[in-house]
């Protein structure tokens, strides 16, 4: 077996022994006081546990307080409380899913951070951001119960077409016919799209086969002012629909300055740390970088605004719905998503990817990026978050591994994380230059699969392979840390939860 497999094998396997980990084990005493003691000191040394949970607690609670979600579906109301907990442990699963993401993949919540910020750079209306925000997470739902079954008369109702009036308005409103129903075109769209419309499209449009429908910002403002009103909520009655819990976030902030405080002390006191204080750390820094990028974006909001449309959209302008829509990396089917008989709508998915193409950037990478803006700036994003996270671990280059051949291997792995995803910038440009979102492929079928196994076999699969071995590693070392490690400065007396 190659060394760095079997490094990364022997390293899991040991974390699950208990043999070794009792063997070694070691339980300090300490003297107990004299009575009538009015103060005592805090003994000087820390034990592998107290350094575990430390570490975990931080990783935790950014991770956790870090999830900027989109509006969930909503549940009916009941007076149950056994059925409102099973309902919370329900929803929570979308959390949890997205916590252990960010722990794997920190670099994307970075990249997913930054489209979500730019997206609201909009040059079209006069959206505030909060506004455009929310229309992002599906805040905003049309209800188009007037049009949806088939009409009984003309005169009950009307449509928008889309055509040249030849004075420069491209819209036209007419009546709809008896019998004109918005779920039959909607339906009959996605025949037709079924064969060479986008995963993306394709998903957009599945989510418009409800009545009620949950648009992004691009989306509703493409429909304003000819089908649907300025959405007239106040910016405050927004702002205070956000739940972003401030407790959970003044604890993750505490806990952070605890443990920088902490390394700084050692670090003068010419003590050792252990790895895992160095991940905790860079998990702390990427969350610190997350949170400023969503600074303005409302957390935890789980209500909507209903919109009733003046008119009916054609089908064409379903078909330019689709094309506005937000981008999914992940199109493959997805289980249904509905809110109660109520509402019975689809939410924006959390993968979703904005259009931020009236920024200047984008217009000066226009050319290189295929017309793929929403992947070029979730892939700068997570470059750059990628090799700021992996460069946090070179700062455990001197310290002490289990044997010589894992502190090799963590200083190649800690080089590879954060040169890899700088390395992966020019084949990335060529990769969404030869894909273009709307268009033909400007390269053969042999030619794209060629740079796409460079990508995946050169640049993804090390890059995961070494971020493995920093997360197995961190704990493998947790359990032979040197003597010197245990003893604790005067940074234990910090406040700090753990």
């Amino acid at each position: 077996m190659p060394p760095f497999p079997r490094i990364l094998c022997f390293s899991l396997t040991s974390l699950l022994s208990a043999k070794i980990a009792h063997a070694s084990s070691f339980k300090s005493n300490c003297a107990l006081p004299p009575i009538g003691t009015n103060y005592v000191s805090g003994p000087n040394t820390r034990g592998t546990i107290s350094i575990l949970w430390n570490c975990l607690s931080i990783i935790f609670l950014c991770t956790w307080s870090i999830q900027h979600l989109n509006i969930p579906a909503m549940r009916p109301e009941t007076d149950n409380t056994l059925q409102k907990i099973w309902w919370a442990l329900l929803d929570s699963r979308t959390k949890i899913k997205w916590m252990i993401f960010t722990v794997l993949v920190p670099e994307y919540i970075i990249g997913r951070a930054l489209n979500e910020l730019l997206a609201t750079k909009f040059k079209e209306n006069s959206w505030h951001k909060i506004q455009e925000y929310m229309a992002n997470m599906g805040y905003f739902v049309l209800d188009f119960e007037d049009y949806w079954t088939e009409v009984s008369g003309s005169n009950t109702g009307r449509r928008v077409e889309e055509e040249d009036q030849g004075d420069g308005s491209t819209y036209k409103s007419r009546p709809v016919e008896p019998g004109y129903s918005l779920q039959q075109t909607v339906a009959d769209l996605a025949k037709e799209l079924e064969t060479y419309a986008s995963a993306s499209e394709r998903l957009n449009l599945s989510r418009l086969t409800h009545r009620y429908w949950a648009l992004s910002g691009r989306q509703l403002d493409y429909l304003i002012p000819n089908i649907i009103d300025p959405p007239a909520v106040r910016i405050r009655q927004m702002e205070v629909l956000n739940r972003g819990n401030a407790l959970v976030k003044a604890l993750a902030l505490i806990q952070v300055i605890y443990l920088i405080v902490q390394l700084v002390a050692r670090k003068f006191a010419r003590l050792p740390s252990a790895q895992l204080e160095i991940g905790a750390l860079a998990f702390s820094a990427s969350s610190f970088i997350t949170y400023a990028l969503y600074w303005d974006r409302p957390q935890g909001v789980e209500s909507v605004h209903i919109i009733k449309p003046k008119c009916a959209p054609s089908k064409v302008s379903i078909r330019i719905l689709t094309q506005r829509g937000p981008l999914f990396l992940w199109s493959h089917p997805r289980p249904e998503y509905k809110f109660e008989k109520l509402y019975d709508v689809v939410p924006i998915p959390n993968d979703g990817l904005h259009t931020t193409s009236d920024l200047v950037i984008n217009y000066r990478l226009f050319g290189l990026s295929g017309d793929n803006e929403e992947i070029l700036i979730l892939a700068a994003g997570a470059f750059l978050g990628g090799t700021f996270f992996g460069g946090l671990h070179c700062l455990a280059w001197n310290f002490h591994f289990p044997t010589h051949g894992e502190a090799l291997t963590w200083r190649v792995c800690s080089v590879v994380t954060s040169v890899l995803p700088l390395l992966c910038v020019m084949p990335m440009f060529l990769w969404m230059r030869w894909h273009p979102w709307n268009g033909r492929p400007k390269r053969s079928l042999e030619v794209r699969f060629a740079l796409g196994l460079v990508l995946i076999v050169g640049f993804l699969i090390p890059y995961v392979l070494a971020r493995m071995f920093l997360i197995c590693e961190m704990f493998r070392s947790l359990f032979f840390l040197p003597p010197e490690a245990f003893i604790d400065t005067w940074s234990g007396s910090f406040p700090h939860w753990g």
